[in-house]
């Protein structure tokens, strides 16, 4: 962590913000280049790398201003915590006078100060002897904060450490960070479950990092997400889904802020480009709000992405578990992250039905059969029409259809199309039937056909018509005699 902070006293600007500000090569090439050569003088080694190159100076409503005499300012290194043991850190001062270079290659802090009545840029990078295996992602933590009478801009540098074996040498002390697991058989072996491809959570990030720089997958780098805590982020996930046993996963939509935020690659608004592809391509649901800032990181994104099996709640559960976890971002409401273990509550076996309905006063006889006999071709469960009277007394009929959720849209095509209405009503109702099965039972007339029904240890025995029919026709019988033939015939088998 490095701070730049000053005292505020007489000298101070009143009603002035400290502001750390970053430089990029997109922002200004020149004076980023231009820095880059003074930085690499300044440590004495062409071969080293300014990792970020920033502004620090005071503002007012967003106006730069000048102090009325020169301020004292202090950059200090805080801590290294994150980054390798030996990593060669340099902060460096570019002043009027002289330019100043902060050490951090042993000790874990130090301070430089300065007096400044303008804007004053510094940088922060590394040795060559780990240049090739850390890319630092350096990024504002919190534009001003107060403690007491001192201003402080912070700033976080972490370390995103991709090296090969035979990159640095011993006193680069990289390559012992990460040993490789050996075997029984002393060959090394990965670790299972953690793998880098589509349905992880690297996965789609590199997916979603490659379509928002617009290169090929295999040559996408890691910035901000390669950092130390978004790996600890991504393997604690995959570690606790593991350890619980968790197969089933339900996201709710997730709360974003607006505005922009400072990363590597400059200003971007929120969501970033990388939050906003993995939302797109995965179908996540963002929930703007008033907050202002980032809510929902790239790294949250995927993880969000590859672990979420399902989209909605069921309707009854248990919580068993709660866990919560809380930013350190302060906003208007409470900025946490909350898991529950759930267990779902078994329901009474009741059907979900939807009723479609209209009223039609324009449609002829013949046009409202036809369409009862299309609707009831289509597997609807029932089709009925009830007689009604609507505005200016006009005689109606009231259409009524009862069908499964899949098949709303093919009964709503049947009923635009084969009828004369320009509007459909529906709701979901809740139907409870019966256990019944089909029977064939043999009568003096022939073979018929029986509906079978149980209730609380009842049976009914309900001849089925289509059967009566058959039977009538064939034999030239009234519908009455076969009816209670084959009733007759089913109670005896079925009731004893």
């Amino acid at each position: 962590v490095v701070t730049a902070s000053y005292n505020k006293d007489a000298n101070s600007p009143e009603e002035a913000e400290f502001i750390a500000k970053q430089i990029t090569e997109e922002s200004d090439a020149k004076r980023y280049k231009e820095h880059e050569a003074e930085f690499k003088k300044s440590v004495k080694n062409e071969d080293s790398t300014m990792s970020a190159l920033f502004e620090i100076g005071f503002y007012v409503d967003g106006e730069e201003i000048a102090p009325e005499s020169p301020v004292e300012i202090t950059i200090q290194l805080v801590d290294k915590n994150g980054l390798p043991e030996g990593v060669p850190i340099k902060v460096v001062h570019f002043g009027d006078e002289k330019t100043e270079v902060l050490d951090g290659s042993e000790a874990e802090s130090g301070s430089m100060s300065f007096k400044t009545d303008s804007f004053s840029p510094f940088a922060v990078g590394f040795d060559n002897e780990v240049a090739d295996a850390m890319k630092t992602s350096v990024h504002i933590s919190e534009s001003t904060t107060y403690e007491d009478n001192v201003f402080k801009a912070i700033f976080h540098i972490e370390g995103d450490i991709k090296v090969a074996k035979d990159e640095v040498d011993d006193e680069g002390k990289i390559e012992d960070m990460f040993p490789e697991e050996e075997t029984s058989e002393g060959e090394t072996s990965e670790e299972e479950g953690v793998v880098d491809e589509p349905g992880t959570e690297e996965g789609a990030e590199s997916e979603n990092v490659e379509e928002s720089d617009g290169i090929e997958i295999e040559e996408v780098h890691f910035h901000e997400v390669g950092a130390i805590d978004s790996i600890i982020d991504i393997l604690s996930t995959a570690i606790c889904l593991d350890d619980l046993g968790i197969e089933e996963v339900i996201v709710s939509p997730l709360s974003e802020g607006h505005g922009y935020v400072t990363c590597q690659h400059g200003v971007m608004p929120v969501p970033v480009p990388a939050t906003a592809n993995i939302a797109a391509a995965y179908g996540l649901e963002l929930r703007l709000t008033d907050n202002e800032g980032e809510m929902v990181t790239p790294t949250g994104a995927a993880i969000a992405a590859a672990i979420r099996t399902m989209d909605k709640l069921p309707e009854k559960y248990k919580i068993k578990k709660i866990g919560i976890g809380a930013g350190n971002k302060d906003f208007k409401n409470a900025n946490i992250l909350r898991a529950m273990l759930i267990e779902p509550i078994a329901e009474e076996k009741e059907e979900k039905k939807w009723i479609l309905e209209t009223n039609i006063d324009d449609s002829t006889p013949e046009a409202l059969g036809y369409t009862m006999e299309c609707l009831l071709e289509a597997e609807a469960s029932d089709v009925w029409y009830m007689p009604i009277y609507m505005k200016k007394s006009r005689p109606a009929f009231l259409l009524k259809v009862i069908c499964e959720k899949d098949q709303i849209e093919r009964m709503e095509d049947i009923i635009f199309v084969q009828t004369t209405t320009i509007g459909i009503r529906k709701y979901q109702v809740d139907r409870k039937v019966l256990d019944r099965r089909i029977e064939q039972i043999m009568t003096k007339y022939g073979e018929g056909k029986v509906k079978i029904c149980n209730y609380k240890g009842q049976v009914f025995c309900y001849p089925e018509y289509e059967s009566i029919k058959e039977i009538c026709n064939r034999e030239k019988i009234d519908f009455q005699k076969v009816y209670i033939e084959i009733k007759k015939a089913a109670e005896e088998k079925f009731l004893g």
